[in-house]
């Protein structure tokens, strides 16, 4: 069941976000806990959906726009009082800017953020499944994601709901990926081209 979240999530949301992305945090640290607490300090459930089956949260994803900004909103102090002082410096002096960059410059413009399952739920169309029910429940203009090129499994899904590439840009040195892919769904093109029914998202 996709619905959206709730605060008692928080804990969950931010045990998904760290075993999905804790590759990207190991300049940081590769503490899994320490990551965790991170997240658990500065995500914000309201923004987030998760895919919940017997209780058990087994995906999220979280969709922000101009009014609520993004869904992770670090200070200069939880980085520290996760990291140290010192790795908590370095990210803030290095990561923190990407957790503040302004994608949606509109009221009509969303950003499709932390599209994350667990490992052992991955490969059930999840992902699918929660942003089918994003698409439907709002009425934004537009959304946008990005992705690594090397995520072909997500790649292939946004593409299936009807999200197209607009551009790529060269991954930092170093990078386990050669670019980032940005992506954006127009809902009312969308809707034209399957006759103004709703998509439904199928998986292979």
């Amino acid at each position: 069941m996709v619905r959206k979240a709730e605060a008692a999530d928080l804990s969950e949301i931010a045990e998904i976000i760290t075993v999905s992305f804790l590759d990207d945090f190991k300049p940081i640290s590769r503490n899994k806990n320490k990551v965790k607490r991170f997240f658990e300090s500065c995500l914000s459930p309201a923004v987030f959906y998760v895919y919940e089956e017997d209780g058990v949260l087994l995906g999220v994803t979280a969709l922000s726009d101009y009014s609520s900004g993004r869904a992770i909103k670090p200070d200069k102090k939880q980085p520290k009082e996760a990291f140290g002082f010192f790795r908590g410096t370095l990210f803030n002096l290095f990561v923190r800017k990407h957790f503040e960059e302004i994608f949606c410059h509109d009221y009509f413009t969303a950003l499709v953020e932390f599209v994350a399952v667990r490992p052992e739920a991955r490969g059930r169309g999840l992902s699918g499944k929660m942003l089918e029910r994003i698409l439907a429940d709002t009425e934004y203009r537009r959304y946008l994601l990005d992705v690594k090129d090397n995520n072909l499994p997500a790649v292939k899904t946004y593409q299936r709901l009807g999200f197209s590439e607009t551009r790529r840009e060269k991954a930092p040195k170093k990078a386990s990926f050669s670019y980032v892919v940005f992506m954006r769904y127009d809902k009312a093109a969308n809707n034209e081209a399957v006759g103004k029914k709703a998509y439904m998202y199928r998986p292979e």
